[in-house]
């Protein structure tokens, strides 16, 4: 009896908001902004598949070199994207408040200047560091081989792909979102055509699948980096006279716990893959997997994400203009939505595992599908896709928190999901107790959980309202 009543409750709550005008008109501005954001990651995403693909058709060891020189030269890219969270928070509001005509353009020189100096170093460090760490793996050798040559072409084009990520959360912020969407359409048309002409119809081979990533990205750099100068106002600013310690103290004081999110959770990517290394048997096949399974997964956060990046943005306008509650409403009400959407999606992944994990699964020698890897992808899909509603749940009620420049207790939520349950799970139960890859993937998923129930406990106490 007890259920049912439960069940008739939720219903009237869920009919209560969608007959509400107010909430109506909030889920409409959710989706507003999410579905451009869609298309964006569609074709970020697009660019990250071909890569796996075309390493698919050129065999396994390709494919996990792929995957961990993605790893180890995006272990240094957590400043840019921690920045772009700071970023967001602070121009939503800017873009918001009363003096947008006066303070904007400060705003946006400050934010990137910081960036861009951010970026070259990061730039540098990869070129310098991340050959090291593949070197180290305990992966076989050409697999550590063909991951060397293809981080070193990736590196070329890092710093104007760290820059275009900046720049579109500037856009974002901005709520000029349709010029970030069309820059990354022409990156994923640029990105595929090139992949395509120059591993097979070129002497290049397979570091044309670098080589093409990193000339999307210049395109799009020069695309979205003409609408800054012009959000700028370049002909009227001046670096020395505009540039703002107000905006870049803000911007630093939202990004740094986002910074220490993203550097732990590359490194413990980075450690993932180490462990995966360590297994006695079938760790060439099980990388391999995780490489694809990955990509799998990055279909289903695109949406998450989406509506993670509409979640920042929307929260932080309400909060610019002053309206605390309406904050709140808004930020629930996309994470709802959100995680309904997600949730449908991932019982499609799953009943789908086995025809997707075919379409991804590396060919052997003999040019047929290898079947342990098509094997340990369909497990991973399986077993990882469990967490996905979380996932989502926690990306968005993140999300909303990022709008409101409350990173601190994030971070602190992170750092206790990886570090005390994530990494030593994974070890404990794939190494030492013998559980292989699947000891692994639900150590995954029990991080999934943790971070999921934090940050919602965290958001529904509205204590993150008193510090915006």
């Amino acid at each position: 009896m007890l259920k049912y009543f439960m069940i008739i409750k939720l219903k009237s709550v869920f009919v209560k908001y969608l007959m509400n005008a107010k909430y109506k008109q909030f889920i409409k501005q959710s989706w507003h902004a999410t579905a451009p954001m869609l298309v964006i990651l569609f074709f970020d995403f697009a660019m990250s598949m071909t890569d796996v693909l075309v390493a698919r058709l050129l065999g396994k060891e390709t494919q996990a070199a792929v995957g961990l020189a993605n790893q180890s030269y995006y272990m240094v890219a957590f400043v840019i994207y921690a920045l772009t969270v700071g970023t967001i928070a602070t121009i939503s509001r800017v873009h918001g408040s009363d003096e947008r005509e006066k303070k904007l353009p400060r705003a946006i020189l400050t934010a990137i200047t910081i960036a861009s100096g951010c970026a070259l170093v990061i730039t540098l460090l990869s070129v310098l560091i991340s050959p090291f760490i593949i070197e180290h793996f305990g992966v076989a050798d050409e697999v550590r081989r063909k991951a060397v040559n293809l981080v070193h072409i990736y590196c070329c084009g890092i710093f104007f792909q760290l820059m275009v990520q900046h720049f579109n959360g500037i856009l974002r912020a901005c709520q000029l979102v349709h010029t970030s969407m069309a820059a990354m359409i022409a990156a994923g048309i640029i990105n595929i055509t090139l992949n395509i002409v120059f591993v097979f119809y070129t002497p290049i081979g397979e570091a044309g699948i670098a080589l093409s990533t990193a000339v999307a990205w210049l395109f799009a750099f020069f695309i979205t980096g003409w609408q800054m100068l012009k959000l700028m106002k370049w002909r009227f600013i001046k670096l020395s006279r505009d540039f703002s310690r107000e905006i870049a103290s803000k911007i630093a004081r939202i990004s740094w716990p986002s910074a220490i999110v993203s550097c732990n959770w590359q490194i413990s990517g980075i450690l993932i893959f180490a462990i995966v290394g360590m297994l006695p048997e079938n760790s060439t096949e099980t990388m391999a997997a995780l490489t694809a399974g990955l990509r799998i997964e990055a279909v289903i956060f695109m949406p998450a994400f989406a509506f993670n990046m509409a979640n920042a943005v929307l929260v932080g306008h309400l909060l610019g203009e002053n309206k605390p509650d309406d904050a709140f409403t808004m930020g629930l009400l996309t994470t709802i939505v959100g995680v309904f959407c997600i949730t449908v999606i991932t019982l499609a992944v799953i009943m789908g595992a086995t025809p997707l994990a075919n379409l991804l699964a590396a060919k052997g020698t003999n040019g047929e599908v290898d079947g342990l890897v098509l094997q340990e992808i369909t497990k991973y899909l399986r077993i990882v896709m469990i967490s996905e509603p979380f996932v989502a749940a926690h990306l968005m009620f993140g999300g909303a928190l990022m709008g409101a420049g409350d990173t601190r207790a994030l971070m602190y939520y992170h750092l206790i999901s990886l570090w005390v349950f994530r990494i030593p799970i994974a070890y404990i139960f794939g190494i030492v107790l013998g559980y292989g890859a699947v000891g692994i993937w639900w150590a995954m998923n029990f991080t999934f959980f943790c971070q999921a129930i934090l940050a919602g406990r965290r958001y529904l106490s509205r204590r993150w309202l008193s510090n915006y």
